[in-house]
């Protein structure tokens, strides 16, 4: 647990650094991050993309991001005794936008919480999980004004929970950084 707290204060540190990068990468260190979470709550956790989808953006708050939307899953099984625990994460991309879908069937959320999750420390977690309340309202701020995509949730009660994040594909910041890439990589020093 020192080494997920200590990495994740370094990556916040960091400088926010736009560069081109997998989506894909950032998703599987996630999922090694909180393995021991995973492992601990006897979850079944199941990361599935259609292909490698790399995007122009700032990795770290991308990071930041599924990182909240993962926890939040595995903490909504907190206290359920039932077998099988899943989690689904989903990568996509379709036209202009790249999706990240997180789900789980952990009892979805109640319809009179709805209205408040996104909302600042907001939190129906209670005891040793008990949280914050600035995950899911840092999630959609960092969607919202560092990425310019939008965030929902597919909701049904007493089954389970989808987040769904939505980002423009920035691939025009991708084009012109390898165009910038190719002509330094093929100068000829004077």
């Amino acid at each position: 647990m020192e080494d997920f707290i200590t990495a994740l204060r370094s990556q916040i540190k960091r400088q926010s650094n736009k560069r081109y990068f997998s989506l894909n990468e950032e998703i599987n260190q996630i999922i090694q991050v909180l393995n021991h979470k995973i492992i601990k709550h006897n979850l079944s956790l199941k990361f599935s993309a259609a292909a490698e989808i790399k995007s122009y953006g700032d990795s770290v708050k991308f990071s930041q991001v599924a990182i909240n939307l993962v926890s939040n899953a595995i903490d909504a099984y907190s206290g359920q005794r039932t077998k099988i625990k899943p989690i689904n994460i989903s990568l996509y991309h379709q036209k202009n936008y790249i999706y990240l879908a997180v789900a789980d069937k952990a009892g979805g959320i109640s319809p009179a919480n709805l209205d408040h999750v996104f909302e600042p420390f907001f939190s129906t977690k209670s005891g040793p999980q008990e949280g914050l309340g600035i995950g899911l309202s840092s999630t959609k701020n960092i969607i919202e004004k560092d990425f310019g995509g939008s965030i929902k949730i597919k909701n049904n009660f007493d089954v389970g929970v989808k987040f769904i994040a939505k980002l423009p594909y920035r691939h025009d910041q991708l084009q012109s950084q390898s165009s910038r890439s190719n002509y330094s990589a093929n100068k000829i020093p004077s």
